[in-house]
C-alpha cells in the first residue's frame, strides 16, 4: 500500500496548526514505500514526539520531498519529524524555527533508523538538549547520511547543528555548517558525539563560525571524527582536526547568504 500526499500542480499545499496539529503517525507492517509526502508546507504544528510526522517501526520507506516545516514544536523529541526503527529519506526540504524540548530541534532518528538527508536546509532550529537541527540516537546499522545540506544558526545545549548519541554514527558530505551554537562549553557548535562509539565522518564540508559555550570556532566535541577535505574557521595546522586536505581558507559566502 502507498499513501502519497502531494501539492496540486505547481502550488504548494499549506497546512497550518492553530494550537495542536494532529501528528501523522505511520505504524509498522507496510510494504515499501509506506508514505511519500511531497510539496507540502507545515506551519505552527504542535505535538509530543514529532509535531508533524511520527514514523515508528515501518518496513517500507518514508519519503519526505520538497516540503517546508516552519515553527513546528514538539513537547519531547523531534520538532517536526520523529523516526524510530524506520527507513526515512528527506530530500530537498526546508526546516526553519522548529523546536524540541528534548533532542532534535527539527528531526530525531533513533532505534536503528536508516536515514538519508540530502539537499535540505535547517535554519534557526533549537533543542533544549541535543542536536539543534538533527539528533541521531542509538546504534545505527549504517551511518545516517547527510549530503549537500545547509545547517545555519541552529542552537542546542550540545551539538548546535547535529548530535550523535549512544553509539550512533553520522556521515556528512558536501555540507555547510555555519553559525550554529551549543550552550555547553564542551558541546560542539556544529557536532557533538556522546562517546567514542559515536563516529562523525565528514568530507568536503564547511564548518564556519560555530561556537560552544560562547567560544567561537568551536566546531566539534567528543565522539570520534574522521574528517577530510573540509574547511574550518579558526583552523591551524596545529589545532585543526586531523585528516587529509583540511584547511582554513575563507569560503567567501555570498553577502547575506551565510555567516
Amino acid at each position: 500500500r502507498r499513501l502519497h500526499l502531494m501539492g496540486v500542480n505547481a502550488a504548494r499545499v499549506d497546512l497550518q496548526g492553530a494550537a495542536t496539529f494532529a501528528t501523522v503517525t505511520i505504524p509498522g507492517a507496510f510494504s515499501s514505500p509506506v508514505l511519500v509526502c511531497e510539496n507540502i508546507s507545515f506551519e505552527n504544528c504542535r505535538g509530543e514526539d514529532g509535531a508533524v510526522l511520527r514514523v515508528v517501526g515501518t518496513i517500507g520507506e518514508v519519503v519526505v520531498r520538497q516540503c517546508r516545516f516552519s515553527a513546528c514544536q514538539a513537547a519531547d523529541d523531534g520538532g517536526a519529524i520523529y523516526a524510530h526503527g524506520a527507513s526515512l529519506t528527506i530530500d530537498d526540504c526546508w526546516f526553519e524555527r522548529c523546536e524540541a524540548v528534548g533532542d532534535g530541534g527539527a528531526v530525531l532518528a533513533e532505534g536503528g533508523t536508516q536515514a538519508l538527508v540530502r539537499r535540505s536546509h535547517f535554519e534557526v532550529c533549537a533543542a533544549e538538549a541535543d542536536g539543534g537541527a538533527f539528533c541521531v540516537r542509538g546504534v545505527t546499522v549504517q551511518p545516517v547520511l547527510f549530503e549537500s545540506c545547509v545547517f545555519q544558526k541552529n542552537v542546542a545545549w550540545r551539538g548546535g547543528a547535529l548530535s550523535a548519541l549512544d553509539g550512533a554514527d553520522a556521515e556528512v558530505r558536501q555540507c555547510t555548517l555555519a553559525g550554529n551554537s551549543a550552550a555547553a562549553a564542551s558541546g560542539g557548535g556544529a557536532f557533538f558525539g556522546s562517546s567514542t562509539a559515536s563516529l562523525l565522518n565528514a568530507s568536503g564540508c564547511i564548518f564556519w563560525n560555530n561556537s560552544a559555550g560562547g567560544v567561537t570556532h568551536s566546531h566539534l566535541a567528543s565522539g570520534m571524527h574522521a574528517i577530510n577535505y573540509s574547511t574550518f574557521s579558526g583552523w591551524t595546522l596545529a589545532t585543526g582536526p586531523a585528516g587529509v586536505g583540511n584547511n582554513g581558507s575563507d569560503p567567501v559566502f555570498r553577502e547575506g547568504a551565510l555567516l
